[in-house]
């Protein structure tokens, strides 16, 4: 899911349980993971640095992913009621199959009526889900636009005159780095 956006993946799945249980659970993978890197941006020394507008995205992102969170928990609680409904359904239909196995027609009828109610339950249900998914998605596509936004907003940063004298390099292991294609030749300094 690199192409398009969250909103697009949800109106893919339409209102298909297994489909939008397989985008919500990708979808609280990337809100997990964008949450976690947004966790280490530090707001107010972009804001110190000149890059207000930066971080003011960066903000605006932490606060749409924690509520793209709650709804799209909620869209996984809505489709494990569906299942648990459409679970319903399914003993339902067979225990009319037992009534009438019986030679009890009405109360086959019965348990009939019963497996379609449940049947429109989590079909209902599996629409909430989709619903809240949807809103999720919103959330998550307008995180991802000021995440997007803070990066133009910084991509013009001079880091020319920082100072990395002070950074501690000895303890990088380089032993795996493929050097051999690099042509040094016409470099001095190497």
């Amino acid at each position: 899911m690199s192409d398009g956006n969250w909103s697009d993946y949800v109106a893919d799945a339409g209102s298909d349980p297994a489909a939008l249980s397989d985008v919500g659970t990708s979808m609280g993978d990337a809100i997990d993971t964008t949450q976690t890197d947004l966790a280490g941006v530090d707001t107010s020394a972009l804001t110190d640095a000149g890059y207000g507008d930066a971080a003011g995205d960066v903000s605006s992102a932490q606060g749409d992913l924690t509520d793209a969170a709650s709804w799209q928990q909620w869209s996984q609680g809505d489709l494990a009621d569906a299942q648990s409904w459409q679970n319903e359904s399914a003993g339902d239909v067979q225990q009319a199959a037992d009534w009438a196995a019986w030679g009890n027609p009405d109360a086959a009828a019965e348990s009939l009526n019963s497996a379609q109610t449940a049947s429109d339950i989590a079909s209902n249900t599996a629409g909430t889900a989709g619903t809240d998914l949807g809103i999720a998605a919103d959330y998550t596509d307008s995180a991802y636009s000021s995440v997007s936004d803070a990066s133009t907003d910084t991509s013009a940063v001079d880091t020319s005159s920082y100072d990395t004298s002070a950074v501690d390099t000895s303890s990088y292991d380089t032993s795996a780095v493929d050097t051999s294609a690099v042509d040094t030749s016409s470099d001095s300094s190497v």
